[in-house]
């Protein structure tokens, strides 16, 4: 069978199919999304557009886009947990929570009738040899580890940290301490 005519089937499929698909485009440059939240960021960094995050928590201030989102958040502050682990009873905020719990080893070990489970760490540190089982922990390691950089500084305390993450997580809590001492206090 010729190549080129495989190649040329296979595109008219993928076109038809991305016919029944909404596109989503910019009105500034006319380049087409297959999805609005792809189009968002095409407007943020390429035209430099705010994006109205109308959904305001009224514990710490912080928007989003969507309801949604501003819900799942809040569930921080109240310790919600409304999703729960059919085999093992344990309770997580988000699907996504229990998504990452359901590939766990000590998840998977408690379904295997406690049996000791090895779990593949296909994510590798080319510079150091450790390996990750998500590809995030290993952009962190190496973020931590291995890239030269000034650590970020606490504006509250003396904690530092060349991660992100770690220094927002940090801040936060911060602001939940402030939370409970003034309902201490009050």
């Amino acid at each position: 069978m010729n190549v080129n005519y495989v190649a040329k089937f296979v595109r008219q499929q993928h076109d038809q199919h991305m016919m029944g698909h909404d596109k989503h485009s910019c009105v500034m440059c006319d380049v087409t999304f297959s999805t609005k939240k792809m189009l968002l960021k095409h407007q943020q960094t390429i035209h430099g557009q705010t994006v109205l995050k109308k959904y305001q928590c009224g514990t710490c201030s912080k928007s989003f886009i969507r309801p949604l989102h501003l819900q799942i958040h809040e569930r921080m502050h109240t310790g919600e947990k409304p999703v729960t682990c059919s085999h093992c009873e344990k309770s997580f905020s988000t699907e996504r929570s229990l998504a990452k719990h359901l590939k766990t080893a000590s998840h998977l070990q408690a379904v295997n009738d406690g049996k000791k489970v090895e779990l593949e760490k296909p994510f590798l540190c080319s510079t150091c040899g450790a390996t990750f089982f998500q590809q995030q922990s290993l952009l962190r390691h190496i973020e931590i580890l291995h890239i030269p950089g000034n650590a970020l500084k606490c504006p509250h305390c003396d904690y530092n940290t060349k991660c992100k993450a770690n220094m927002k997580r940090h801040i936060e809590r911060h602001a939940n301490i402030n939370d409970m001492f003034v309902k201490f206090v009050v």
